[in-house]
C-alpha cells in the first residue's frame, strides 16, 4: 500500500504520471527531429541562426528540454538560461508534469498556461498563436503545444 497524501493520491500514482508524461516528451521530442536525429546540445549559436524562423520541419540539432512541475516554473527558476535558449534559434521543449490548479479549477491553471505561452512567443519575438497536436502515447492522450510562427519552441 502507497503512501497517500493530503488529496489522497500516491506516491507511486505520482511516479508512473511523471514517467508518462517524461516518455511521451521525449517521444515526441524525437519526433519533431525526424528519425534518426540526436539532441545534442551545443554553446554558441550564431546570430544569423537566431535570426531565422524555420519554414517547415524542425531539425534540432541544438535544443534544451525541460521538465517542471508547474505552468510557469519554467518562466520563474529557469530564467535568464531559457531567454538565451530561446533567442539563441536552439529547439526548447518544456513539458509540464502537473496542473499546478491549487485546487481553483480549470481557469486558474489554464490562465497560468496562457501566460506562458505568451511569454515564449515575446521571447520569440512572434505572434502569440499555438498548434496542439498529440503527443503520441498510445493510451494516453496528452497536448503538444507547438509556437506556429517558430516551432522550435513546443
Amino acid at each position: 500500500m502507497g503512501v497517500r497524501g493530503r488529496r489522497g493520491v500516491t506516491r507511486a500514482s505520482v511516479g508512473r504520471a511523471v514517467a508518462i508524461v517524461t516518455v511521451a516528451a521525449l517521444l515526441a521530442l524525437s519526433a519533431a527531429q525526424g528519425e534518426g536525429a540526436v539532441l545534442a546540445p551545443t554553446w554558441g549559436t550564431s546570430a544569423a541562426a537566431a535570426a531565422t524562423v524555420p519554414s517547415g520541419p524542425v531539425s534540432c540539432q541544438d535544443g534544451a528540454m525541460q521538465i517542471v512541475a508547474h505552468e510557469d516554473d519554467d518562466l520563474l527558476f529557469l530564467s535568464p538560461d531559457l531567454l538565451h535558449d530561446v533567442q539563441s534559434g536552439r529547439c526548447v521543449r518544456t513539458v509540464v508534469v502537473t496542473a499546478g490548479d491549487a485546487a481553483q479549477g480549470t481557469a486558474y491553471w489554464q490562465s497560468r498556461e496562457r501566460g506562458s505561452q505568451a511569454a515564449y512567443a515575446e521571447m520569440a519575438g512572434v505572434r502569440d498563436a499555438w498548434t496542439t497536436t498529440d503527443a503520441g502515447v498510445p493510451g494516453h492522450p496528452i497536448p503538444l503545444l507547438t509556437l506556429t510562427a517558430d516551432p522550435r519552441i513546443s
